[in-house]
């Protein structure tokens, strides 16, 4: 009798249908972590809007449905973490995050789609450029400290060159790129007042991404800037 009993709960849970993750998704692993609780929020108007929170336990992996989500920055906050998050362009595909509990959000493993490995190919020269600009507020307090007015200006001109060389790979950046969601993103922070870099930046874009989330906003704002200039 105990046979068979214990055969039909192992053909009942046989016949189960396997759980399938979603095919969009973010999955991540806070090394270090064994208890704590994730949160998953979008950026809208530059601040975390929260989505959606798991509780972790033991192994310090978690795994957020981004399937009712289009491609875009997302933001994961640690509620044991306060004030420290980790940036992601989350696509239509798998995105990994992989972080350690004592270094949460710094140098994180990102891995995701095009756009995921975009995003991470301009932070990483934003990057570049903000150590430099940092080079030159050290050596522009040294020279003014000495009274040297030559460096200074000398100083003055770099940061000019500087932000030239900025906004040109900017520009680069989301032209390559206007095929990509991330493109529509890198034109929309670093044009967000020049309507006529956004118009240009705009019109390259095919319409599925004009049709993106930062391709509307994107829209949205050029109709803001005709606004004003009337």
């Amino acid at each position: 009798m105990k046979k068979i009993i214990l055969l039909v709960i192992l053909i009942a849970w046989s016949c189960q249908p396997d759980k399938k993750l979603p095919a969009d998704r973010l999955e991540g692993e806070i090394r270090g972590l064994r208890k704590g609780t994730v949160y998953l929020s979008v950026l809208k108007d530059g601040k975390p809007e929260r989505k959606d929170s798991i509780r972790v336990h033991g192994d310090g992996k978690f795994t957020f449905d981004l399937s009712a989500y289009p491609p875009q920055v997302m933001v994961i906050e640690l509620k044991e973490k306060p004030g420290e998050y980790i940036l992601v362009f989350a696509g239509d595909t798998v995105n990994q995050v992989v972080t350690r509990l004592d270094k949460f959000g710094v140098n994180p493993q990102i891995t995701g789609d095009v756009n995921a490995r975009k995003w991470l190919e301009y932070n990483n020269m934003m990057q570049q450029y903000n150590d430099k600009r940092l080079e030159l507020i050290k050596r522009q307090w040294e020279a003014a400290k000495e009274q040297d007015s030559t460096t200074l200006k000398q100083i003055e001109s770099e940061f000019e060159k500087l932000e030239k060389r900025r906004k040109l790979y900017g520009l680069n950046f989301a032209m390559t790129n206007a095929s990509l969601p991330v493109g529509a993103y890198v034109a929309l922070v670093e044009f967000y007042d020049n309507a006529k870099a956004l118009d240009t930046l705009y019109k390259a874009m095919p319409e599925k991404v004009k049709q993106s989330v930062y391709g509307n906003r994107i829209r949205e704002r050029l109709d803001e800037l005709g606004r004003k200039r009337q």
